[in-house]
């Protein structure tokens, strides 16, 4: 199978820096990630929401986004085969995936019109509701060759902070075949792919809470 261009000019694996047998004749390799800045990149997904979306008056918290030791991180992640992680050399995310994607949720949850009482967990604030948000998939696959396709995958949890009762739960998944192997056609798939989830995300989350949040009014 062809190699990932990034791969070729140096890719850390999760395993490299494991033992010292695997760094014997590595040095070259790791020297040349060390003098080479990495190149940061940042999520910047296109949201579509539909004008449908309803009006609501009740408050919602963001909660932290539980990602994993794995894709918690500065480094971008990457899979040549379901059981391997590994992370593209020189090229970095500006901030923690984690955070990123709680902050680009808060913003489309902001940016939709339809939803003043919005913020996250940090926050003082008195939430009716919490979406707490867990990242099953959010790196590049190689597995049919190149260039790769990027696989996010967020589980979302929307709880009822008043009486401790989960609302509603569903898993958001998509696939996006990037342009061309190259670092800035990858990153594009990402933002398109973190896009059409959080697409669905916004009114999913609005419509469950506010058909709760009728219910419990009507009661």
């Amino acid at each position: 199978m062809k190699q990932p261009y990034y791969t070729r000019r140096g890719l850390l694996t999760t395993g490299l820096l494991g033992g010292a047998g695997l760094l014997s004749g590595c040095g070259s390799l790791l020297q040349a990630v060390e003098r080479d800045e990495p190149r940061l990149y940042r999520l910047d997904p296109d949201v579509s929401l539909p004008s449908s979306l309803p009006r609501v008056d009740w408050h919602l918290v963001v909660a932290d986004v539980n990602s994993g030791s794995d894709m918690d991180s500065l480094r971008i992640p990457l899979q040549q085969t379901p059981l391997q992680v590994e992370y593209f050399a020189r090229a970095n995310w500006t901030n923690h995936l984690s955070d990123m994607v709680a902050n680009r949720m808060l913003a489309a949850f902001e940016n939709s019109g339809s939803i003043l009482n919005v913020g996250r967990e940090s926050l003082s604030l008195n939430p009716d509701y919490r979406l707490r948000t867990e990242v099953r998939n959010f790196q590049a696959e190689y597995f049919n060759g190149t260039p790769p396709e990027i696989h996010v995958g967020l589980a979302q949890r929307l709880l009822s902070v008043q009486d401790s009762r989960v609302v509603a739960t569903k898993i958001f998944e998509t696939r996006q075949k990037a342009e061309q192997d190259s670092m800035d056609a990858i990153i594009r798939a990402f933002n398109a792919a973190f896009g059409k989830v959080l697409t669905e995300i916004i009114p999913w989350t609005l419509q469950q809470g506010e058909s709760d949040y009728r219910a419990r009014q009507n009661s």
